[in-house]
């Protein structure tokens, strides 16, 4: 009894830490976001060039959010086969975003953030960065759920409950990605892109959206291209604008057969919504 005591004690003081440890990151983050708004406030806004950051995360948040909705149409799913669907979002969309971040962007970013002169303000925008990090550490745990369940419903042994019970946590997974990538798009645009267009000039911005470019590969390229139109044409009017800006236009004439010879026959479920 006293031996069960003491374990139920010391689970409760595990939880009461971490639970402790939780509202300190938070509070360091709130405080960090408040010093970076201050630091924004007081800079001269510039010109933030790499643009396909942005179109690309939101492509992933918009074909996550598309998922979720097609899992719950009755119709879509007696037809379908959301293994293409979810391969395309997660292991082709979200891995070759994840894969620039890690291998380019991140390093990147994290270089010129503490090239910023006061060190109060370089520690906010780092710790932003974490934490940008982290979401896109929980975006690929999501991932990986969501392909596990799709493996589920491909499986022969799968009875009828079983594959209802993972359509349904597939749809929860994918309200998760795009929520997440949603979160991230509110942090990227209020902290991390001001801060760059402050701190890094246009010429060395397009310097580095030439090298995105070399990772990338060319086919890809034109594959996560119309991705980005597809989520830039719902994002309205001005976001458009600006992607015609800066978006070639020899690169712009070729995206309605882009989406026809390689988007389509890989997602093109996700253009029904």
């Amino acid at each position: 009894v006293f031996l069960f005591q003491d374990h139920r004690s010391v689970l409760a003081d595990t939880t009461t830490d971490l639970d402790s440890d939780a509202e300190c990151k938070n509070d360091v983050l709130i405080e960090a976001k408040s010093i970076s708004s201050r630091y924004l406030e007081a800079k001269e806004k510039g010109k933030f060039r790499v643009l396909g950051w942005r179109w690309h995360t939101m492509s992933v948040a918009r074909e996550a959010r598309i998922l979720s909705g097609l899992t719950e149409d009755r119709s879509f799913r007696e037809i379908n086969d959301f293994g293409t669907i979810v391969d395309h979002i997660v292991s082709f969309n979200m891995k070759g975003l994840h894969s620039v971040e890690t291998q380019l962007f991140f390093p990147w970013m994290r270089e010129k953030l503490n090239s910023i002169e006061t060190s109060e303000a370089r520690g906010a925008f780092l710790s932003i960065l974490e934490e940008v990090d982290a979401h896109q550490k929980e975006a690929s745990a999501t991932g990986e759920a969501m392909i596990k369940q799709v493996k589920i419903l491909k499986s022969e042994g799968t009875s009828s409950a079983e594959s209802q019970d993972a359509l349904s946590q597939l749809t929860l997974l994918a309200i998760s990605l795009a929520t997440k990538y949603t979160q991230l798009l509110e942090i990227e645009n209020t902290y991390l892109i001001p801060a760059i267009a402050a701190e890094v000039s246009v010429r060395e911005q397009d310097t580095f959206n030439s090298k995105v470019l070399r990772v990338l590969g060319i086919f890809n390229s034109r594959m996560y291209l119309v991705g980005m139109y597809l989520a830039v044409a719902e994002a309205g009017e001005a976001e458009m604008q600006l992607f015609e800006q800066e978006i070639p236009f020899v690169a712009r004439i070729f995206i309605p057969r882009w989406k026809r010879l390689l988007y389509e026959p890989r997602a093109g479920a996700l253009l029904t919504q």
